[in-house]
């Protein structure tokens, strides 16, 4: 018979193989509390998922979560812990919506820097290092990020993105959006906006306007 504890957030009572216990400061939690904790933490942008223990800033490491955590879950916890070994003003991103590989300003060379283009590690996307968008040989980065064409590529490769990826725009602020699990009623992190994931119609006072199964 194992002993039962409480869940530090629901307080019920759980056998140990029902509990999780968090490393380095040994809170311990059951399986839903712990599975609903990392799904809010991966939902806020670039934040890392830690102990939900009141005051404790342990961070949870996705060697731990793969019994609690599904495949992108551990895949955005990763990448999140690999962002931490790099300072935030040497970090690139590959501008390729479809990769957005992580890479520091080092690992991309200085001849690349100094020059502009740069190739993702990756995926091989050329690109501009300076203002991160697709490489323009014949612009500066202000002409580009003017330009016609700037607007096409941003459009072309956001729509590539969303067929691959099951991305969303925000309909008020027009920003990005990524359900990664839990019902189709979203909340822009970015301006609020309360609208359906499947179609994009607004919820107004948490009541879906669509027929939608939300």
């Amino acid at each position: 018979m194992f002993q039962k504890e409480a869940c530090a957030i629901c307080w019920e009572e759980f056998s140990a193989p029902e509990m999780f216990e968090v490393a380095g400061c040994l809170h311990s939690f059951c399986l839903d509390c712990m599975r609903n904790s990392i799904a809010v933490s991966l939902g806020q942008w670039g934040t890392a998922v830690k102990c939900p223990g009141f005051g404790c800033n342990s961070v949870l490491l996705a060697k731990d979560c793969h019994n609690i955590a599904n495949h992108d879950q551990i895949a955005l916890m990763i990448q999140r812990e690999e962002e931490d070994k790099i300072h935030v003003l040497d970090r690139v991103y590959c501008p390729n919506p479809t990769c957005s590989f992580l890479m520091s300003k080092g690992s991309l060379g200085a001849s690349q820097t100094q020059t502009g283009a740069s190739k993702c590690l990756k995926c091989s996307f050329t690109f501009c290092i300076k203002c991160n968008t697709k490489w323009h040989a014949k612009m500066t980065c202000v002409e580009f990020l003017k330009s016609k064409d700037y607007k096409k590529s941003q459009d072309a490769l956001f729509e590539a993105a969303s067929r691959t990826l099951g991305w969303k725009k925000c309909q008020n602020c027009q920003s990005t959006v990524e359900r990664i699990e839990g019902c189709n009623h979203i909340t822009c992190s970015r301006c609020k906006h309360e609208f359906c994931y499947t179609c994009g119609a607004p919820c107004i006072k948490k009541k879906a306007t669509c027929k939608c199964n939300i």
